[in-house]
Protein backbone atom coordinates (compact mmCIF):
# COMPACT_ATOMS: atom_id res chain seq x y z
CA UNK A 1 0.00 0.00 0.00
CA UNK A 2 1.41 3.25 -0.92
CA UNK A 3 2.49 5.92 1.62
CA UNK A 4 -0.68 8.88 2.21
CA UNK A 5 0.61 12.09 0.70
CA UNK A 6 2.48 14.32 2.76
CA UNK A 7 0.39 17.15 1.69
CA UNK A 8 -2.70 18.05 1.70
CA UNK A 9 -4.43 18.78 -1.15
CA UNK A 10 -5.52 22.20 -1.64
CA UNK A 11 -8.88 23.36 -2.84
CA UNK A 12 -10.53 27.22 -3.32
CA UNK A 13 -14.18 26.58 -3.51
CA UNK A 14 -15.61 30.35 -5.23
CA UNK A 15 -19.15 29.95 -4.55
CA UNK A 16 -22.36 31.74 -2.23
CA UNK A 17 -21.98 31.58 1.54
CA UNK A 18 -24.47 28.99 2.05
CA UNK A 19 -23.49 26.50 -0.99
CA UNK A 20 -19.53 27.58 -0.08
CA UNK A 21 -20.00 25.63 3.23
CA UNK A 22 -21.57 23.19 1.87
CA UNK A 23 -19.29 21.86 -0.47
CA UNK A 24 -16.06 22.80 1.57
CA UNK A 25 -17.62 20.63 4.45
CA UNK A 26 -18.02 17.78 1.94
CA UNK A 27 -14.44 17.94 1.35
CA UNK A 28 -12.61 19.13 4.38
CA UNK A 29 -14.67 16.06 5.88
CA UNK A 30 -12.52 13.97 4.28
CA UNK A 31 -9.14 15.59 4.21
CA UNK A 32 -9.45 18.07 2.09
CA UNK A 33 -8.22 21.69 2.77
CA UNK A 34 -10.55 23.56 1.57
CA UNK A 35 -10.10 27.56 1.10
CA UNK A 36 -14.03 29.36 0.51
CA UNK A 37 -14.47 32.77 -1.08
CA UNK A 38 -17.88 33.99 -1.94
CA UNK A 39 -16.55 36.07 -5.33
CA UNK A 40 -13.78 36.48 -7.23
CA UNK A 41 -12.56 39.82 -5.83
CA UNK A 42 -9.41 38.40 -4.08
CA UNK A 43 -8.84 35.49 -5.97
CA UNK A 44 -4.87 36.99 -7.01
CA UNK A 45 -4.15 37.11 -3.44
CA UNK A 46 -5.80 33.32 -2.59
CA UNK A 47 -4.50 32.11 -5.34
CA UNK A 48 -1.04 33.35 -4.67
CA UNK A 49 -1.20 32.82 -0.97
CA UNK A 50 -2.95 29.01 -0.87
CA UNK A 51 -1.38 27.44 -4.69
CA UNK A 52 -4.28 25.18 -4.51
CA UNK A 53 -4.37 22.12 -6.36
CA UNK A 54 -8.07 22.82 -7.73
CA UNK A 55 -10.64 25.58 -7.78
CA UNK A 56 -14.40 24.71 -7.44
CA UNK A 57 -16.66 27.91 -9.33
CA UNK A 58 -20.35 27.65 -8.55
CA UNK A 59 -21.67 28.18 -12.17
CA UNK A 60 -24.07 30.63 -10.73
CA UNK A 61 -21.25 33.44 -10.92
CA UNK A 62 -20.65 32.76 -14.26
CA UNK A 63 -22.99 36.12 -14.71
CA UNK A 64 -20.68 37.89 -12.53
CA UNK A 65 -16.98 36.83 -12.35
CA UNK A 66 -17.22 33.43 -12.67
CA UNK A 67 -15.83 32.92 -16.39
CA UNK A 68 -12.77 35.54 -15.23
CA UNK A 69 -12.53 33.63 -12.06
CA UNK A 70 -12.23 30.30 -14.08
CA UNK A 71 -9.93 31.11 -16.73
CA UNK A 72 -7.47 32.74 -14.38
CA UNK A 73 -7.42 29.38 -11.98
CA UNK A 74 -6.94 27.70 -15.52
CA UNK A 75 -4.65 29.95 -17.14
CA UNK A 76 -1.58 28.31 -18.64
CA UNK A 77 0.67 30.41 -16.32
CA UNK A 78 -1.26 28.73 -13.36
CA UNK A 79 -2.28 24.89 -14.55
CA UNK A 80 -5.06 24.48 -11.75
CA UNK A 81 -7.96 22.50 -12.69
CA UNK A 82 -11.24 24.40 -12.59
CA UNK A 83 -14.74 21.95 -11.55
CA UNK A 84 -17.87 24.02 -11.98
CA UNK A 85 -20.81 23.24 -9.90
CA UNK A 86 -23.93 23.31 -11.95
CA UNK A 87 -27.57 23.50 -11.25
CA UNK A 88 -29.91 20.88 -9.74
CA UNK A 89 -29.52 18.21 -12.55
CA UNK A 90 -25.67 18.92 -13.46
CA UNK A 91 -24.05 18.96 -16.05
CA UNK A 92 -20.94 17.05 -17.59
CA UNK A 93 -19.48 19.86 -18.98
CA UNK A 94 -20.12 23.56 -19.15
CA UNK A 95 -17.74 26.19 -20.96
CA UNK A 96 -15.44 23.23 -21.65
CA UNK A 97 -14.99 22.53 -18.41
CA UNK A 98 -16.14 19.81 -16.32
CA UNK A 99 -19.14 20.09 -14.07
CA UNK A 100 -20.92 18.34 -11.60
CA UNK A 101 -24.28 19.15 -9.64
CA UNK A 102 -24.26 21.21 -6.60
CA UNK A 103 -26.89 19.56 -4.87
CA UNK A 104 -24.25 15.85 -5.77
CA UNK A 105 -24.47 13.42 -3.02
CA UNK A 106 -20.73 13.80 -1.62
CA UNK A 107 -19.71 10.37 -3.42
CA UNK A 108 -20.75 12.37 -6.42
CA UNK A 109 -19.55 15.41 -5.57
CA UNK A 110 -15.54 13.23 -4.33
CA UNK A 111 -15.86 11.62 -7.57
CA UNK A 112 -15.50 14.69 -9.67
CA UNK A 113 -13.01 16.09 -7.31
CA UNK A 114 -10.71 13.33 -7.92
CA UNK A 115 -11.14 13.04 -11.91
CA UNK A 116 -11.11 17.05 -12.08
CA UNK A 117 -7.42 16.09 -9.95
CA UNK A 118 -7.04 13.09 -12.40
CA UNK A 119 -7.26 15.08 -15.24
CA UNK A 120 -3.99 17.27 -14.46
CA UNK A 121 -1.44 15.23 -12.48
CA UNK A 122 -2.40 11.98 -14.27
CA UNK A 123 -3.12 9.78 -11.20
CA UNK A 124 -5.67 10.96 -8.49
CA UNK A 125 -4.66 13.38 -5.09
CA UNK A 126 -6.57 11.56 -2.92
CA UNK A 127 -6.72 13.70 0.83
CA UNK A 128 -4.25 13.24 3.28
CA UNK A 129 -5.75 11.09 5.96
CA UNK A 130 -5.40 12.90 9.43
Amino acid sequence: MDAPPTERTRIVVIARPKLGRLVSDRLAAVGYEVYRTPDASNLSALQNRVRPHLAIVALDLLAHDGPAAAMQMRSAACGIPVLLLGGAHGNQRANGLPCVSATAVPAVLLAAVAGALDARTGDAMLPATR
